[in-house]
């Protein structure tokens, strides 16, 4: 192995480097999460019209001119913005 590729993987795999990395990943991977969940979730609330005893009623109008944009309720909700 090339002594870069060595030291350039002993660096990463370093316990704390690591560790930092891993904590830096999971802050963007929820930040992401909870901004995908803000935008889906807050333009289907826009289109809900109450509650019965089986949950939230929403719209036809959700699934016309929101998801019809995208396969993906977030792509479909960016589209829709």
């Amino acid at each position: 192995m090339d002594d870069d590729v060595r030291i350039s993987w002993e660096r990463f795999l370093n316990p704390e480097i690591l560790r930092t990395n891993l904590i830096v990943a999971s802050l963007f991977i929820t930040a992401f999460e909870m901004l995908k969940d803000s935008i889906i979730g807050h333009i289907r609330d826009f289109f809900t019209n109450g509650f019965d005893e089986n949950g939230w009623i929403i719209d036809d109008k959700y699934k016309t001119e929101v998801l019809s944009k995208n396969k993906s309720p977030l792509y479909a909700s960016l589209a829709w913005l």
